[in-house]
């Protein structure tokens, strides 16, 4: 970004062997780990992400406040698909710095209920949850889950 005069960020793509390597001059994952969160960079993030894999073997769509980590044995053909998820206003809704670090975020008063999608590129044999209360509806390759958040209870 040039100092003097706004002419928007910058993405270099290169061939690198039989991948790509993507450059970007500036540090969305700062961005969105930081106190001033938005959601530019998470999606700049999740939209480089498909570019670079554009036909995954599994898509989950899940709302935007929910992170989940996709993990495989592929010797096994078996998925496992964590969910994280907070909902809260972040600490940029107060003042600014150097104030902005001693803001708490609001506390969940309910727990969240959300859904979720999981399409799969083959035919999904089974599957299971560990939270009890989470409703499932299934076709041949895809998952449709109602996911409430854990509680010690619902173990």
């Amino acid at each position: 970004m040039s100092p003097d005069e706004a002419v928007g960020p910058a993405v270099l793509i290169n061939n690198y062997g039989q991948g790509k390597v993507i450059y970007l001059p500036c540090s969305p994952d700062a961005a969105l780990a930081s106190e001033y969160r938005r959601v530019e960079p998470q999606l700049l993030l999740r939209n480089l992400i498909r570019y670079l894999q554009p036909n995954p073997e599994v898509t989950v769509a899940v709302p935007s406040y929910v992170e989940s980590v996709v993990t495989t044995d592929p010797g096994d053909l078996v998925w496992r698909i964590h969910l994280v998820g907070y909902l809260s206003s972040p600490a940029c809704t107060g003042p600014g710095r150097p104030h902005a670090n001693f803001i708490l975020p609001l506390l969940i008063e309910d727990l969240p209920l959300y859904r979720m999608r999981i399409s799969f590129n083959r035919s999904v044999i089974g599957m299971q949850t560990l939270n009890c209360e989470t409703k499932i509806s299934q076709s041949a390759n895809e998952i449709v889950l109602t996911v409430k958040t854990f509680t010690k209870r619902s173990w």
